[in-house]
């Protein structure tokens, strides 16, 4: 019997991944048990919450033993013969024969320097012990890893001395929530404002150093008024937004995979001024729904978006404005990137294939 460990996904891109792994393991009547965490359980469909079991505390903590004995707990109970653990770093090591785990951190395996020059010293020392740590318990606490993209990939076989044969790519993708409207969950547009003609740009992210959320304080000097930002963070970023410019800033807080749709069918653009990536599915959603792209010029985003999406310097606020500002001018140009973006998303896989590619990897290499 199959487990999936998605009980160290709390945030971001990793914990809409979980979801749309249970949900497709679900329909796919895979003979499996999901360890989760509370996010994934709540987000779940009822049917594949019966296949659950909530860990109320995340085992990503070194030493939250507890977590982890319930873990074992379930593989005992269970029979467990293979796990897949959604997005490591795993700090279990399941008594199995087959551990495959997922790779998504970035920060272990390019270049780090501009994000570490932004940290506290407390979160540099942090980051200083994790780059240490973590490859070892990618290394030793699985049996297979698995990417989102070949660099990525190639980048573990030489930086962690990884057996080849045991590293393995399975592309990202939208869920499949974004197929079928009707459940969209459309309640989270009542926290937005009246649009008139305003030009709203998406971001879907967590509030981390790496995400340069912060140049968003420079943008909103430097952008003609009409230009608003729609953020899914807490209200307390607006603090660092001057106050006269406080109502360009739109905070939605976390939100469900079901509300993302209809987010972006409401908002003009995507604006993801990332410096740090392994692959942001941000890139794809918003290709699927038909927006514009504008996001850092750096390699991780041009593999994904190639000549579909407007790319400047994400930290030259200067380039970031001139680029946007230059885009709207020329609407022609812009719906023909669109077009290129419905193109490239047609390239990669469905959620449900997704799945069936980790499964082959589970059990057939």
């Amino acid at each position: 019997m199959l487990l999936v460990n998605a009980s160290n996904l709390y945030i971001g891109g990793g914990l809409q991944v979980g979801i749309s792994v249970i949900e497709e393991f679900t329909a796919l009547k895979v003979n499996y048990i999901a360890a989760v965490s509370p996010p994934v359980f709540e987000q779940l469909s009822s049917e594949a919450q019966k296949s659950c079991k909530v860990i109320e505390s995340t085992p990503s903590g070194i030493f939250n033993f507890f977590a982890r004995k319930k873990l074992n707990d379930l593989v005992k109970e269970y029979q467990i013969t293979d796990v897949f653990t959604v997005f490591g770093p795993s700090y279990w090591k399941p008594k199995v024969k087959n551990h495959l785990v997922g790779f998504a951190q970035a920060w272990l395996i390019y270049d780090t320097s501009i994000i570490i020059d932004m940290l506290s010293l407390k979160e540099k020392m942090k980051i200083i012990v994790l780059s240490f740590i973590q490859p070892l318990y990618f290394k030793h606490n699985s049996t297979k890893l698995v990417t989102e993209t070949d660099d990525v990939r190639l980048q573990i076989e030489k930086l962690f001395k990884i057996c080849p044969k045991k590293v393995f790519t399975v592309s990202n993708t939208i869920s499949s929530i974004f197929y079928e409207p009707k459940f969209y969950d459309r309640k989270i547009l009542n926290k937005l404002p009246t649009k008139n003609d305003d030009i709203w740009l998406l971001t879907i992210a967590h509030d981390y150093p790496h995400k340069n959320l912060g140049i968003i304080t420079k943008l909103v000097e430097r952008l003609p008024s009409q230009f608003k930002f729609i953020l899914t963070v807490t209200n307390e970023f607006k603090i660092k937004i001057p106050l006269k410019y406080q109502d360009r800033v739109i905070t939605l807080g976390k939100i469900s995979s079901a509300q993302c749709p209809p987010i972006y069918e409401v908002c003009d653009a995507l604006f993801l001024p990332t410096l740090l990536e392994c692959f942001s599915v941000s890139y794809v959603e918003a290709m699927y729904m038909g927006k514009p792209v504008f996001t850092s010029n750096r390699a991780f985003a041009k593999t994904i978006c190639g000549d579909a999406a407007y790319y400047f310097d994400p930290l030259n606020a200067d380039d970031i404005a001139n680029t946007i500002i230059r885009a709207y001018e020329n609407p022609i140009l812009i719906n023909e990137r669109c077009l290129r973006g419905k193109e490239l998303v047609a390239k990669f896989p469905l959620a449900r294939e997704r799945a069936k590619k980790y499964l082959s990897i589970l059990y057939v290499n």
